[in-house]
């Protein structure tokens, strides 16, 4: 097999296929075809150590003809419909983002992603079915019109970011989450977060069942702005309370 010990950087050269030269290489660095206009992933190398990089490739609507084996995969802000073809992942930190496409279906991604999974903002993705039990890193599935976690991991070594969806179950929702857990504009994060004092007791009941189902390492919060540097500054105003471990949290 034919191999390049470095990386291979042909992006933003309006390529509408790869180079037919490239076909069954091992590429023992990167490979970023990232900003062409690409129909295809014919010709691909058939591994790539480092990363496979294939952003912006707005006619791209298939996954076929890629890579087997991956350090890590990006190929966010395609016209992908589904994971057909999808390559192996084999780097100990490689990262999966397949966000801004038109996936359907998360069927085809490895049962274990060993850093960060990127679904958002794939606007004809209802539920999370073929997600990984294990994420060893941050899941982003914000923007999505998934209204519960059925399907979705288990286990997130990282933060877990659902705001801006339509969530409105505990359904399927994972077990362990080392970070924290954005909800913010979502029918739960209507009840988390009230504008409406008198509203407070059912926000405290939604915050203590959520606990109960979840060990949440961190906490639960609107979105990553919504995390106060210097909480201790606001401690006194009315829309903070002492959370469990010590600190303070949002309500």
């Amino acid at each position: 097999m034919k191999h390049i010990d470095g990386s291979v950087k042909i992006d933003s050269l309006f390529f509408k296929e790869i180079p037919e030269i490239l076909n069954g290489v091992h590429i023992k660095g990167d490979f970023d075809v990232s900003f062409n206009v690409l129909k295809s992933l014919n010709n691909s190398p058939v591994k790539v150590d480092g990363a496979f990089k294939c952003m912006y490739n707005r006619n791209l609507k298939s996954l076929l003809g890629a890579p087997k084996e991956v350090g890590n995969i990006i190929v966010h802000n395609c016209s992908l419909r589904d994971l057909n073809g999808f390559p192996k992942i084999k780097k100990a930190n490689g990262h999966v983002d397949v966000s801004g496409n038109r996936l359907t279906s998360l069927v085809g991604l490895p049962t274990i992603v060993v850093g960060k999974l990127s679904i958002y903002n794939n606007p004809g993705l209802k539920t999370l079915a073929g997600c990984p039990e294990l994420v060893r890193g941050d899941f982003e599935a914000l923007w999505l019109p998934i209204t519960n976690c059925i399907g979705g991991p288990k286990y997130i070594s990282g933060d877990l970011y659902l705001h801006d969806t339509e969530i409105n179950s505990l359904e399927g929702f994972p077990k362990e989450v080392t970070g924290n857990v954005y909800l913010g504009n979502t029918p739960l994060g209507s009840i988390l977060f009230p504008k409406n004092d008198g509203q407070t007791s059912k926000a405290h009941a939604l915050y203590d069942e959520i606990r109960k189902i979840c060990k949440i390492h961190g906490d639960i919060y609107k979105t990553i702005e919504d995390i106060e540097e210097n909480p201790e500054v606001e401690m006194d105003e009315p829309d903070y309370e002492p959370d469990d471990e010590g600190g303070y949290r949002r309500v």
